[in-house]
């Protein structure tokens, strides 16, 4: 199973939330946040060919449980670019409501470090 089960405007930036389940590798959740056109011109190129290492040293996804593992346009929004994070080696830790959270944080920081 793979369902985006949480989408919501939060300081002007799209947050994604999607449960992933399979056989194999169990239940986790993968989060994404938008990265805005006017954002550093690195993070939109890198985001744009899919570098989701470039983001590992990249406050505020330094941040992010492990590290980024997704850089790009999601299938449900091919019209923005997103910087995602799965909790797939730490699924017993995160919860759906932490994942949230965590979005959340970021896209408050990028908020005001964008003011």
């Amino acid at each position: 199973m793979d369902k985006f089960i949480y989408s919501k405007l939060w300081f002007r930036r799209r947050i994604i939330l999607r449960k992933i389940s399979y056989k194999d590798t169990g239940l986790y959740f993968a989060g994404y946040i938008e990265i805005k056109l006017n954002d550093p011109k690195d993070w939109v190129r890198h985001a744009t060919a899919s570098d989701s290492g470039y983001f590992y040293d990249v406050w505020p996804f330094t941040d992010l449980p492990g590290w980024p593992t997704f850089a790009g346009y999601l299938p449900i929004d091919e019209r923005h670019l997103y910087i995602g994070f799965d909790t797939q080696e730490f699924a017993e830790s995160y919860s759906k409501e932490d994942c949230i959270e965590i979005l959340k944080d970021t896209a408050k920081q990028l908020a005001y470090d964008n003011e």
